[in-house]
């Protein structure tokens, strides 16, 4: 929370239908945060974005997640990370690691093909030196990806 109300984080907190609960924690590093709001004048990127905006609105609300078609998890030299994965065009991946059980830190992105053509490493780097710069306790939360993405404990701090 401190480093959310230093603007160092940004909880991403979408609008909620009736009947709708949030039951994870989405945080996003400021840039990406500015990305995901991106309220662009072109009728296809402001239809991109609310789909973004959408896609990781179905992972606060608790849709099952445990699913390498949309969040991936990547072992690396730098740690566990996972990856959410757009999936409609244009191809972009999230990249972020778990605080807690249900509290996702999504710090970096970039698209498919740039991916493709220069592969992980410089964006799981990046988004390590964030995480480190954030002064977390703890690397990346490991184990079974089905017991991480329980609901968050809205009483922890």
């Amino acid at each position: 929370m401190a480093l959310a109300r230093s603007g160092r984080l940004v909880l991403f907190e979408p609008k909620l239908a009736p009947g709708e609960a949030y039951r994870r924690r989405l945080w996003l590093h400021p840039a990406l945060a500015k990305w995901v709001a991106n309220q662009s004048l072109d009728i296809a990127q402001q239809r991109y974005f609310e789909a973004v905006r959408a896609f990781l609105k179905t992972f606060v609300t608790g849709d099952d997640f445990d699913n390498d078609n949309l969040l991936k998890k990547l072992a690396t030299k730098f740690g566990d990370w996972y990856e959410f994965r757009v999936a409609f065009d244009p191809h972009h991946r999230i990249i972020g690691g778990l605080l807690r059980t249900g509290e996702f830190i999504a710090l970096a992105h970039e698209t498919r093909k740039n991916l493709d053509d220069k592969g992980f490493a410089p964006t799981i780097s990046r988004a390590s030196r964030l995480w480190n710069s954030m002064s977390f306790k703890t690397r990346p939360l490991t184990g079974e990806r089905s017991s991480l993405l329980e609901d968050f404990d809205d009483d922890e701090d």
